[in-house]
């Protein structure tokens, strides 16, 4: 999995909006939502808002696994895809006076 893009949030839990790349199957997932809370990282996939019948906003995902365990599976391949891309560019948030010559 690798990150495609990364959009730097950090309002709240929530900390960025990232694209991936699943190169196994072709498939680019966008907008997954990442949220940090005491050293705790969770994501939420892409979904859509709907009013349900008391008139209440609910969201329903746009994506679905067929069990918690393959959601899991992903979930963990993503933190280290993020992880990894957050290694290399920690410096690209840097202001350019704190950056190696």
């Amino acid at each position: 999995m690798e990150i495609k893009q990364y959009r730097a949030v950090n309002r709240g839990q929530l900390k960025a909006y990232v694209s991936v790349f699943i190169p196994s199957v072709g498939m680019e997932i966008r907008d997954i939502a990442v949220f940090q809370k005491d050293g705790e990282q969770w994501v939420r996939l892409p979904s859509r808002e709907y009013e349900n019948s008391e008139g209440e906003i609910k969201r329903t995902n746009i994506i679905a696994f067929p069990d918690k365990a393959v959601f899991e599976r992903f979930s963990q391949a993503l933190k280290t895809a993020l992880h990894t891309y957050e290694q290399q560019h920690a410096r690209d948030n840097e202001p350019p006076y704190m950056r190696p010559q």
